[in-house]
């Protein structure tokens, strides 16, 4: 697993804003956590994984996805 601090600056170089609306593409595979700070990853997320970004705290993005098996989720990046 990367560590959490490489994989959010490469979310952050990947984001696109869209009307109002940030949109990420997950460059490196990584976890999602159910929320910041959080030790078990609610999700590994695969490269091409297409995220919204939702809000932004220091040092974490809440994002938006689609998971294959639950369909959407939220969780912290």
């Amino acid at each position: 697993m990367k560590p959490l601090s490489v994989f959010f600056a490469v979310i952050l170089c990947v984001v696109t804003t869209t009307a109002q609306i940030a949109r990420a593409t997950i460059a490196v595979e990584g976890p999602v956590f159910i929320r910041p700070g959080a030790e078990t990853a609610l999700k590994v997320l695969t490269i091409g994984t297409e995220l919204k970004v939702l809000q932004q705290e220091t040092g974490w993005a809440q994002v938006e996805f689609t998971d294959s098996q639950f369909g959407r989720r939220v969780g912290w990046v």
